[in-house]
Formats: C-alpha cells, structure tokens, sequence
C-alpha cells in the first residue's frame, strides 16, 4: 500500500470534480490536495510540498521530515492532488515566474521530495480532441503572450506537451517507472474510479464544475484581469475562508469568445490526434493489466 498518493491532473480531465467528489471525502487517507481557488490552500504540509515542487522553494529534507511528521500524525497514508505539477512552461513569463517552470524541473523535485515512502502517481486521461481544445480554452489569457497558431502550441509547446500521450507517458515513467497509475476520464464523468486503496462509485450524477458557457461557433471564456481584494482574501484565507472566497470573486475580467477549431486545424493535428488516442489507449489497456496482474 502506498504510504502517499499523489494526483498529477492532468488539467482538463474532470480534475476538480475527482478532488471534491471523490478524494476529499475518502475515509482511508488524509487529503492535502488543492483547493479551488487555490488561495484557500492552508495546509501547511501541502504548501511546503507544493512549492518546493512547483517553484523550488525550501529544502528537500524539510519537506521530507514535515511529511514523514504527517503520516505519524495521520496513522494513514496522505493524499496529495494538485494538477499544475503536469504543467509545463508558458512562453512570455520572465525565468523567476511560476509559468515559466518546466514540467521537468517539477517533476525532479517530485522525486526527490517523494525519495524516502512508497508512492502512486496517477493521471488522468482525456481523448486528446478534447483535451486539446478545452486547455486551449482554459489558458486563454497565457496564450496571449506567446503569439503561436493553436496547431503550433499543440504540437510544439511544453504546456500541450502533456497531451501528446505517447511521449508525455515516456516521460512521466522515466521519472517514476511502474509507480504510475493511469485514470479514464469517461470513469471520473460517471463516478466509477478505482485504484490500489481508493474506489469510488457515485450515487448520483456528477456534477461538472468547470464548464464554461457555449455560443454559437465556439465558448465564452472570462479572462480576470485583476482581482482587487486578493491580498486581504489572502490574508483572511486561513480564518475566514468563506468570507476569503467571496473577496476572492470581486474581479474585473472580460468575456472572451473563443471560437472551436475548424477542419484545416484538425486536419493537421490529425496525425498527433491519432498517435495520442492509441497511446492513451494502450496506457489504459496496461494499467487494467497491470493491476490485474496479467502480461501486459
């Protein structure tokens, strides 16, 4: 049995609803995952781990020892689930920006921190059409300031990059090797996951937490320019978090129409497209045999 859990998204793949519908319930670990919006993440332990794994911040033997402390304190393995440790490096953010870390560098430091327990990595897997598409919806506002075509940022940028299933699983398992487990995203839709330790099986329909409004043509996305309560949202976040939430939703954004991609586009994506698909299926394909412990 692993000693710590630790959901690596991917973003897009029904991760929020996995989070508050299945893991922050569960019974049979601590949960340390993210919170929405992540300024309410006032878990001490979580926070150490999490920016020494996003940002490099603090020493390795500090975030060791304060989880070795909390699985002491917990008598239970600890579950850690934060999506943007797959994400990857956006173009246009100077080197000391948390968007300009490589999913590389972070998931180097996942393995150090992780060094000394037992652990599962798990992902989720959404066909890449989808993904592809609703991530591009969802970094609207970084992908401003990389100037490239959507079929540029798919096959080339190190966000995307964790779409492109056949080489985003070779690199995952060169850093952690057999500990990785692969999640279907249709399974997360209907509530039905299950893995070493955890099974989840929804009594009702599941909601969708993050879907943005439709138009004719394409999605309206609400890209926040500034949130002017944030710093004291912030600062009342670990005693008053829904007074911190409601300061949080004081914004001034403006709505962006984010048209759907036509024929051209996926026509040239459609080699990625095909390649992905197979990939994920045959990652999902391995894990059941794994898991099962048949030849994979």
């Amino acid at each position: 049995m692993p000693q710590i859990y630790v959901h690596i998204g991917l973003p897009k793949t029904a991760t929020t609803t996995l989070q508050t519908q299945g893991f922050e319930h569960h019974k049979g670990w601590a949960y340390l995952g993210t919170r929405t919006p992540r300024m309410l993440n006032a878990d001490p332990t979580f926070k150490a781990f999490e920016a020494f794994v996003q940002r490099g911040e603090g020493e390795v033997s500090m975030v060791q020892e304060a989880l070795a402390n909390r699985l002491d304190r917990e008598g239970q393995p600890l579950m850690i689930s934060e999506e943007n440790f797959s994400l990857g490096a956006f173009r246009g953010h100077p080197g000391n920006h948390p968007l300009s870390e490589t999913r590389p560098a972070k998931w180097a430091r996942l393995v150090r921190a992780l060094e000394p327990f037992r652990s599962l990595i798990l992902v989720s897997l959404r066909p890449f059409r989808a993904s592809v598409f609703s991530a591009y919806v969802e970094y609207q506002e970084q992908w401003s300031k990389d100037g490239r075509s959507p079929v540029d940022l798919v096959k080339q940028s190190d966000v995307m990059g964790m779409y492109r299933t056949s080489a985003f699983r070779e690199e995952l398992e060169s850093h952690f090797g057999s500990s990785v487990h692969a999640l279907a995203f249709e399974d997360v839709i209907k509530g039905e996951v299950a893995f070493p330790g955890f099974k989840w099986e929804s009594r009702g329909r599941v909601p969708n937490t993050r879907q943005h409004p439709r138009a004719e043509g394409g999605v309206i996305r609400e890209v926040v320019r500034k949130r002017p309560l944030m710093p004291l949202a912030r600062a009342m976040a670990p005693y008053a978090p829904n007074l911190a939430y409601a300061m949080w939703r004081v914004r001034l954004a403006q709505q962006v129409m984010v048209q759907r991609w036509g024929e051209q586009t996926w026509k040239a994506l459609s080699e990625l497209e095909a390649e992905s698909d197979a990939a994920r299926e045959a990652w999902l394909l391995s894990t059941v045999a794994s898991k099962q412990g048949q030849p994979v």
